[in-house]
């Protein structure tokens, strides 16, 4: 087996199932001002779809830790030893904290709501909103940040690559500070957070389907940026 291209094809299928899981999910979510009666029957009437987003979560996490190890390895055998590590204990952190935050909704779904208070259920969706915007925004601008940094310094992959990576980490970075507000753009419930999501994933599928190209494609891109030797 080609264990190249099973790392990639990881790192290519996570940000898929990873995207579309998040999309499923989120998109149910009450915003913040609704009354607490949609927060009582939307775990109802989306029920279907936020178990499906939850699996897809589920397996995406798995498929992205595959995909970070496998990429945290390539690092550090390029020479970098500072980085690789972080690496994957950021990508660890990150997909943990959304895991937690999918948990109680994903038992409301699973459950129903019958029987408990309609603000107990808004302070379960408010815990997923807050651990997916903002808790979780710091591994994840740590994990896109550092392996950018590494792949600009081992020139692993294409500038561009690790370029993306920084806007990811920038963007994530950003909403740590959403915490603060409780409407506008900035706020938890707002569809911009699910930006740095957005770009996180389409980075790592980049990233993905760059290493389902192989060595070949790892030499060339060394070759190209190697400095020219001084006689």
């Amino acid at each position: 087996m080609d264990l190249d291209r099973v790392d990639a094809g990881a790192g290519v299928l996570g940000a898929v199932l990873g995207f579309v899981g998040s999309s499923l999910v989120f998109s149910t979510l009450p915003r913040e001002d609704d009354p607490v009666e949609k927060y009582l029957s939307f775990v109802v009437d989306k029920r279907g779809q936020i178990l499906a987003g939850v699996v897809m979560f589920a397996i995406s996490t798995g498929l992205l830790l595959w995909w970070a190890n496998a990429l945290r390895h390539r690092l550090a055998a390029a020479g970098d030893r500072a980085l690789p590590d972080l690496v994957l204990a950021a990508a660890v952190l990150a997909l943990g904290c959304t895991f937690v935050g999918l948990m109680p909704v994903a038992a409301l779904a699973w459950r129903g709501p019958a029987g408990l208070d309609g603000n107990v259920v808004r302070l379960l969706v408010d815990m997923l909103s807050v651990l997916f915007a903002v808790l979780s925004a710091v591994p994840f601008f740590l994990l896109a940040f550092a392996a950018s940094l590494s792949m600009l310094r081992t020139r692993m992959f294409p500038a561009w690559a690790a370029w993306l990576g920084m806007v990811a980490a920038v963007v994530n970075g950003i909403f740590v500070f959403s915490l603060f507000a409780k409407k506008g753009l900035l706020s938890p419930y707002s569809p911009v957070g699910f930006l740095g999501a957005v770009l996180f994933f389409v980075w790592v599928a980049a990233s993905g389907v760059l290493m389902l190209q192989g060595d070949e494609r790892v030499a060339a891109v060394g070759a190209s940026t190697a400095q020219p030797a001084v006689p």
